[in-house]
């Protein structure tokens, strides 16, 4: 389970994601395998809450395409109603946060027991979790979330936001490779040159 900063390979301090400048804080995040139309895909998930306004928001979204966008919100007076729909009715909004983050990461961890199936509608996907148990399969929660169309401003912001943390991985990346040059060159000069020359991803 990931808290804020260590889901990155870098320092993103210097980035704010669009769900934090809405005022939510993150409890969860992390990449899960997921079933969607019987075959597995990476789906990327945050699970934040937003103390203010007893809010708690689910996002989905895909490394392939920055544009592909699903939200889950509920507030803490529309949970009863929700709660009606799921398989365990007795869910309350108060443990449903940290009981959420335990299924998430028993999805990403214990994938023999836990599962997320993802359908596909046309504005909207239902998100289920399942635990496989001796002898039957239990469906924890069901989950709707709303599609984000390409032109929602959110949905700009978090690609925008992506885009430019792909950007300096990448730059992290390659600056990383080139001080390690920098030390065999010291090493080998002549091992370094070959090395250089072969590399697709140093700037000098």
């Amino acid at each position: 389970m990931s808290d804020e900063g260590s889901y990155y390979d870098i320092d993103v301090t210097e980035f704010q994601h669009p769900i934090q400048a809405e005022g939510f804080e993150k409890n969860y995040e992390e990449d899960l395998v997921v079933s969607v139309d019987d075959a597995d895909e990476l789906i990327h998930f945050i699970l934040a809450s937003n103390p203010q306004t007893n809010r708690v928001r689910l996002e989905i979204s895909k490394e392939a395409d920055i544009y592909w966008v699903g939200q889950f919100e509920i507030s803490q007076e529309e949970f009863p109603e929700f709660a009606k729909t799921q398989p365990i009715k007795k869910v309350k909004y108060e443990s449903f946060v940290p009981n959420l983050v335990k299924v998430l990461e028993n999805v990403r961890t214990n994938r023999s027991a836990f599962s997320a199936v993802l359908t596909v509608e046309d504005d909207s996907f239902v998100l289920t979790f399942r635990q496989q148990l001796e002898f039957k399969r239990v469906e924890i929660y069901r989950i709707t979330l709303n599609y984000l169309s390409n032109d929602f401003p959110y949905t700009q912001d978090q690609a925008q936001f992506r885009y430019s943390l792909k950007l300096a991985q990448y730059e992290d990346a390659v600056q990383r490779l080139n001080d390690l040059f920098d030390h065999v060159e010291s090493k080998n000069p002549q091992l370094c040159a070959q090395l250089r020359k072969g590399s697709k991803f140093v700037q000098k």
